[in-house]
This record gives C-alpha cells, structure tokens and sequence, in this order.
C-alpha cells in the first residue's frame, strides 16, 4: 500500500503545485503566463517574486530544468511588432527605399484605399527618371537648388515601413520655404507612425535657421493625412477644387503650410 500511496501524493502534488517531476519538462509544456505578466517556465512565484517581476526587477530565476528563464521580455505581450526606428535615408539603401516606394504607391486609390496622389492607376510606380532623380536630390546640400532629404522608419528587422521627405521648392526666391511628402506602409498606418516621421521632418527644417515654412498639398478627400497635418499645426492656405481628373474622378486639391520658425 506504501507504493500506490506515494504515486497518488505526487500526482495529487502535481495537480496543487506543490510538487514537481525531477525529469525536465518537455520544451514549452511547462511555459506559461502567469498572473504578474512574468513568462514563466515550470516555476512557482512567491508574492513577493511575483511583484518585482511584474514591475521588471527580476532579471531572470531558475526553470525546473535547471535552464534561465527570461522575466519581463522586450518583446510586447500582444505578440505586435517592434516600434520601428525613424532615421535618414542614407543613398547607399536607396534601393531598398524605392522597392519600399514603388510598393507603396500600388496602393494609391486602390479598391479599399484612398487616392493620395494625383496620378492615375496606371502610372502608379516609382522607377525609372522618377526613383533616377530622387536618388540625385539625395546629393544636394541645401540650400542649393533641386535638394531632398529623407527619413524612413525601419522595423525590427529593418525593413522600410514607412516615409517622409522634404524638398527644395522648383520656384526661385523661395529658399525659406520647402515641400513635404510622406507614406506609411499599408501594414503600418493608423498606428502612430505617421506622426513620428512627421515630427522628424519638422525638427530638421526647425534646426534649419534658413528654413521658415514647410508646405504640402494633399487630395482634400484624404481625412486621415489632412488631420494628421492638421494635429502637428499646418494650417489650409488655398483649396483648388477641381484641381485633377484621375481615372474619371474630380480631385480638390488642398495646400496646407506650418511655419517653422517663430515670426
């Protein structure tokens, strides 16, 4: 009776958490979520583990195989990907930018997307003289005439998600004031992210004392970019309605302009 009666106290030991097999867990059998957030592997947390963990004070404890397991992971509960990073375009990934680009402009007016550039469905890529003079603009120093710069975010495995760039105006006599385009991958939008590269483009001109305005037009029927100008301060200077037929469409045009440097 001494032996069926060991067995049963383990396994009931089991089943409270009071007791644990010696042999090592099968790999991932034993993971799991507990109450604190803490990701752990075989383990029991004392009260007092369980809120240091929570609040990232536990840098790692002992699995029942002996291994580390990792409390409190970089890497969000929700499974979703990093928060990429905002950085300038260097000419030396201008290949990569414009397999970005060229895949992001298929989108534009697209079933189910809005139209955010005045060209038609059919012209919607980017290669050829069109990527040929991006990449040259990329090499002038501002203020000269024909300049660009580029910021793009990159996600965790530094991939293109995401854009924003500034140009010197074609007119003369405007080298206070300059242009902004900008996009997000279709995975990417509605997340922010539009805003950050926003803000990166506006602390370039602001660092800029030469700088005094930055201008954009946008498809009035685009709400979504027109607010997200709107939130970071530009202000409508003219809608031209009418402006483009694309594809059978009216397009309203609208200019919009931030002031950059206090007046």
């Amino acid at each position: 009776m001494l032996l069926p009666l060991f067995f049963m106290t383990k396994i009931i030991g089991l089943f409270v958490g009071q007791e644990r097999w010696n042999a090592p867990p099968l790999v991932g059998r034993h993971c799991r979520r507990h109450a604190c957030g803490a990701l752990v592997c075989g383990l029991r947390l004392s009260p007092r583990r369980c809120v240091a963990a929570a609040a990232g004070r536990l840098g790692s404890v002992g699995a029942a195989d002996g291994s580390r397991a990792r409390l409190g992971s970089t890497r969000p509960q929700d499974n979703r990907p990093m928060t990429p990073r905002i950085v300038e375009l260097q000419t030396r990934d201008f290949s990569a930018f414009a397999e970005y680009l060229n895949d992001h402009i298929s989108d534009n007016g697209a079933e189910g997307q809005p139209l955010f550039q005045p060209i038609a469905r059919i012209d919607c890529h980017f290669a050829g003289e069109k990527a040929a003079g991006f990449r040259r603009a990329l090499d002038v120093v501002p203020p000269n005439p024909g300049w660009r710069r580029a910021w793009v975010a990159l996600s965790g495995e530094d991939r293109i998600v995401g854009h924003a760039d500034l140009r010197a105006h074609p007119a003369p006599c405007m080298e206070h004031r300059c242009l902004l385009g900008m996009g997000v991958h279709r995975q990417w939008r509605r997340s922010g992210l539009g805003q950050r590269l926003l803000n990166a483009a506006i602390e370039w001109a602001q660092a800029d004392q030469q700088m005094a305005w930055i201008d954009l037009q946008v498809i009035a029927s685009n709400h979504a970019a027109v607010r997200l100008y709107e939130r970071a301060g530009f202000t409508g200077a003219g809608l031209v309605q009418d402006c483009f037929r694309v594809d059978g469409r009216q397009v309203d045009y609208l200019s919009m302009a931030l002031p950059v440097q206090a007046r």
